[in-house]
């Protein structure tokens, strides 16, 4: 409860002087620092970029969309995948699936129910989890992962 957190302060020194003590709440992090040096792609057009890669995806593939743009960032995965196909994911973050193209059924070992994906739908998985996913022909999905 928050009474007894206000009771505590309104009876602190901090109350009655207004000066922070060394039992105080720290101060926030410094703000994060951008990075200027590093040069960003132009932005793509997702659609073309699928269809760019369309026959390796229709095998079941799978296109690393920011390696194959030679982006900066090293943090992030961010990956089309195509059907027929089936995957297996080891998220050790939260990981974002978005059913581009078909569909695509989505079973977490966290929860016994899998889910039936369509075009246009987007399911993030909580990490640590691993997940098979199960794509059919004609099947994109772009999956994002840290």
């Amino acid at each position: 409860d928050l009474v007894p957190v206000v009771q505590q302060f309104k009876a602190s020194s901090e109350c009655a002087t207004g000066e922070k003590t060394e039992t105080s709440i720290p101060p926030p992090p410094a703000a994060i620092s951008e990075n200027s040096s590093i040069s960003v792609p132009d932005p793509i057009h997702l659609d073309t970029f699928v269809e760019q890669h369309i026959d390796t995806l229709s095998r079941g593939g799978q296109v690393d969309i920011l390696r194959t743009l030679s982006h900066p960032d090293e943090e992030f995965s961010v990956s089309l995948l195509g059907g027929t196909s089936k995957q297996t994911h080891e998220c050790k973050s939260d990981t974002f699936f978005y059913q581009l193209r078909g569909s695509a059924t989505v079973q977490s070992s966290a929860d016994a129910t899998p889910v039936q994906m369509q075009q246009g739908m987007c399911l993030t998985i909580i990490g640590p989890d691993v997940v098979q996913v199960v794509r059919a022909e004609g099947s994109v999905g772009l999956v994002i992962s840290q």
